[in-house]
């Protein structure tokens, strides 16, 4: 009995030393980026078998099986590879087989003065597997992305936005509806944008011109009459912050990833959203990103959401009290492409 307690503790301390054991940051993203590719692959390969097996979680809000093998590959490889670390899926899924696990590439980000290293113990790592199932399972595929977002103290510091069906050999049939693979879909799949505060943003077609001229974009599934308010208030915000000749125009888009891509390469200049129905999964990936482009991104008064696993390490600006805890952006997102302009447009949120 006494050598079993001693093995005992001794696993415990080296459980303990691996929870404290430094990691590099680049190593962590990279291994996202690998990892999010192999999920990509996943994604369409569910397509082309043709059967989603569509489950309902409540809510009208589906889940297909492209959803479940997207989070096997990711969140049980990350947790394989690197012990201790924390990874927070959507889907929750539960138990993976060996055909769902990779072993990701650590290398393919040189970060150089920018990497750092972190904290096991204070690192989490959210994803969102298939960000766009309704519009995955209506076919509108280019809606959909793969986000992985990786937070250190509470906070975003870098992430991934994996686009599975842009600029890959999956090209859509509008006739069909159907999915038609040319010279092998497991070839290099789609497009990855990825990045770190501190370090910018990778494999982005930014555009040219004024961004204060751009559209305010906003959900099209859920655009009620609380969004439409807060559409108008941003709209107005620009003009006025920015001596506009007229209103800018509205963007009306599908998933947060791809919200957040069009503030990130300059085709939407604010992303408004007042209520909840957007999660941390949604918003740690793409917030590290806009944020690493310059822009900002908190919740509709102004306040930083939090990060850790719970959802705490929120943040108040202004003083007062932080975001609620929990998985869910209660109080909505406000994002955009200038922070310095984002407390402007905070401010006008604000009023009545």
């Amino acid at each position: 009995l006494a050598l079993q307690e001693e093995q005992c503790i001794l696993l415990k301390q080296i459980s303990d030393m691996a929870a404290k054991s430094p990691l590099r940051l680049s190593h962590l993203l990279s291994a996202c980026i690998d990892l999010s590719e192999h999920a990509g692959r996943a994604i369409i390969e569910v397509v082309r078998r043709g059967s989603l097996l569509v489950k309902d979680k409540g809510g009208n809000d589906p889940q297909t099986e492209a959803d479940r093998e997207s989070e096997r590959i990711i969140v049980h490889s990350l947790r394989k590879t690197f012990k201790g670390l924390v990874v927070v899926g959507e889907e929750n899924t539960q138990g993976c087989s060996d055909d769902s696990l990779r072993t990701p590439d650590q290398e393919l980000v040189q970060m150089g003065d920018c990497d750092r290293e972190l904290q096991l113990h204070d690192t989490v790592v959210w994803v969102d597997p298939l960000d766009g199932t309704k519009e995955f399972v209506a076919g509108r595929y280019e809606a959909v992305t793969v986000l992985v977002g990786i937070a250190s103290g509470g906070r975003p510091i870098a992430g991934v936005i994996h686009q599975p069906f842009v600029n890959n050999q999956a090209m859509k049939s509008e006739a069909s509806n159907d999915i038609t693979c040319k010279n092998e879909c497991a070839a290099k799949v789609g497009r990855t944008v990825y990045g770190a505060i501190g370090y910018g943003v990778k494999n982005v077609a930014l555009q040219d011109g004024d961004r204060s001229l751009l559209p305010v974009t906003a959900t099209s599934s859920r655009y009620t009459t609380e969004v439409n308010a807060a559409v108008l208030k941003a709209q107005h915000a620009l003009k006025e912050e920015f001596a506009l000749p007229s209103t800018p125009g509205l963007i009306k888009s599908s998933g947060a990833g791809n919200k957040g891509l069009q503030i990130i390469e300059g085709t939407a200049s604010v992303w408004v959203y007042p209520t909840s129905g957007i999660s941390r999964w949604d918003t740690c990936a793409t917030e590290a990103l806009i944020v690493a482009s310059g822009g900002a991104l908190t919740d509709i008064q102004g306040r930083l959401y939090g990060y850790n696993a719970d959802g705490t390490g929120g943040e108040n600006p202004e003083g007062g009290s932080a975001p609620d805890s929990g998985l869910c952006n209660r109080s909505g997102v406000l994002a955009s492409f200038d922070r310095d302009f984002h407390s402007a447009l905070v401010q006008r949120m604000k009023q009545e």
